[in-house]
């Protein structure tokens, strides 16, 4: 049996798209000047204004309609097996790494794919959403949080392109001499607008999972265990975060939605301080060991490996443990899909969708496909990253 949600469902535009549509939009601009210089010598006026319309309708229109394509009605299906997001083919429900609540917009949910496929579905009321997040939890698809800072403004987008537009004819201009007309800066001043969109992957935005907290801005993007994390500040329109190191990362969020984030990053933190309380199978962990020592020590046999086998009950509690060092996790992730069936697997699938950390999200994967040596390789990487 199915459940149907009504809901606005769109991909998110990724930053390759957003320079893809940059660079054609600087193509463009340089093509038309010339063409425009060419026509003003050579063309009588009457044809200007076809050429200047034309290109308005080419190059304007398309995205127009595919935006207000985006923003239709759509019904978002859920059933015990996949996810319909009312376009192509149904998402199984093995292909979501996360489906995240967004704290700073209320009824929108991220929809996270195995691929990095994203995309965000706009509910009309919470409530709706807060019923679709219930139905994949019963699914046990894995589910986290996120915020979203604030983006560039729609007057942003269009200064940026206008100023990328006046670089480019200015250096034009200096190398090749020809007629400089304001038209096809106007189509820059469309493609700012058209981009709109776009330019919220400019927005910094903070995933949260249960061992971490994964940081997305313009320049960079990295993953902090909240071990590292030794307080988690605010301000009227900040949030900061400052690790052991003394480094400090800095997020502009509405101000309205700072209390909210807040409380989330600090609960999420506290429950991983919970956690780390409790040793968890320290046999496991890489500790002083050289690394081959110790890949060696956890693909051995498991009758020889220690006088006190572990269970595959307490290797699924440490491959799910928050807080344990990713060799530990990602050691118990091997013996368990070694030991364990299709179930031990799923269990190891879920973990990694739940975690932050990107190198211990692919470790975790490469156990549970198989793939011992390259998953204890990623583990090492992930630990001597933290």
């Amino acid at each position: 049996m199915s459940e149907v949600f009504g809901a606005k469902a769109r991909m998110r535009p990724t930053r390759r798209a957003l320079l893809t549509f940059v660079g054609s939009a600087c193509a463009f601009l340089v093509a038309s000047q010339f063409g425009m210089s060419y026509l003003i010598s050579h063309v009588e006026s009457g044809w200007i204004f076809w050429w200047i319309t034309l290109p308005f309708l080419i190059f304007l229109l398309p995205p127009y309609l595919w935006l207000r394509h985006q923003q239709a009605p759509r019904q978002i299906r859920v059933n015990s097996e996949s996810l319909s997001l009312g376009r192509g083919a149904p998402l199984p429900l093995t292909a979501i790494r996360a489906v995240d609540l967004d704290l700073c917009s209320e009824g929108v949910v991220r929809v996270v794919e195995t691929n990095d496929r994203v995309s965000d579905i706009h509910f009309e009321h919470p409530g709706t959403a807060n019923n679709f997040i219930e139905s994949l939890q019963h699914a046990k698809v894995p589910m986290g949080f996120r915020a979203q800072g604030v983006a560039p403004t729609g007057a942003t987008a269009v200064l940026l392109f206008g100023m990328i537009g006046v670089t480019i004819v200015g250096a034009a201009a200096l190398l090749v001499e020809f007629h400089v007309t304001g038209a096809p800066m106007l189509f820059m001043t469309g493609f700012g607008g058209a981009a709109v969109p776009l330019m919220r992957t400019f927005a910094s935005s903070i995933e949260i999972r249960p061992d971490g907290l994964y940081l997305t801005s313009l320049l960079r993007s990295r993953f902090l265990r909240f071990s590292e994390i030794v307080d988690i500040g605010r301000g009227e329109r900040t949030i900061s975060i400052t690790t052991r190191r003394g480094k400090s990362a800095k997020v502009v969020f509405a101000p309205n939605n700072v209390t909210r984030v807040v409380e989330k990053l600090r609960a999420a933190h506290q429950a991983y301080l919970s956690h780390a309380a409790t040793p968890v199978a320290p046999d496991l962990e890489l500790g002083s060991h050289q690394a081959d020592a110790w890949k060696q020590i956890i693909n051995a046999p498991s009758a020889g490996y220690r006088e006190q086998a572990h269970s595959n009950d307490e290797l699924a509690a440490v491959v799910a443990h928050r807080s344990a060092p990713p060799t530990a996790r990602v050691a118990a992730a091997v013996k368990l899909a070694k030991e364990g069936g299709d179930d031990a697997k799923a269990k190891i699938r879920i973990a990694a969708a739940e975690t932050a950390s990107p190198r211990l999200r692919i470790a975790l994967e490469k156990a549970a496909n198989g793939d011992v040596d390259a998953a204890l390789d990623e583990a090492i990487e992930a630990e001597r990253a933290t």
